[in-house]
């Protein structure tokens, strides 16, 4: 056993003989660190709401149909100028269009096979299995 004390300093084992003065350092860099952590992801997460406007305040920040037929009433606005400010602006508030259809129902038949549809009859004459 004394062979093994040589290999391995007990000073430096955390259940060896750490003094308290040692246990406060560790907590104290523990708690330091926890805080980094913490305040950095509370950064980047203000950091996202800034960058990133989920709200719909933006879209109505801009031009609206009222406006657009005042500037067109007064002659700023050609008719091809209104008309293309204003399929922007339906077509910005429109609701998305239904996903497509698959192929096979695009060409006129049933569902793919596998997606719980019923099963096509059997040959002529009955089950041939005997």
């Amino acid at each position: 056993m004394g062979h093994l004390s040589l290999l391995i300093p007990t000073r430096h084992l955390w259940l060896g003989s750490a003094s308290s003065r040692d246990v406060v350092d560790v907590v104290v860099l523990l708690g330091a660190a926890l805080v980094l952590v913490v305040l950095g992801t509370l950064g980047v997460v203000w950091a996202r709401r800034r960058l990133v406007d989920t709200d719909d305040d933006a879209s109505t920040a801009g031009l609206t149909l009222h406006d657009l037929r005042q500037l067109h009433a007064r002659g700023e606005l050609t008719d091809e100028e209104f008309e293309a400010a204003k399929a922007a602006i339906i077509g910005a508030h429109a609701p998305k269009a239904k996903p497509a259809s698959t192929p096979r129902e695009r060409l006129g038949g049933g569902p793919a096979p596998g997606t719980g549809a019923a099963k096509p009859p059997g040959p002529p004459g009955g089950d041939t299995a005997r």
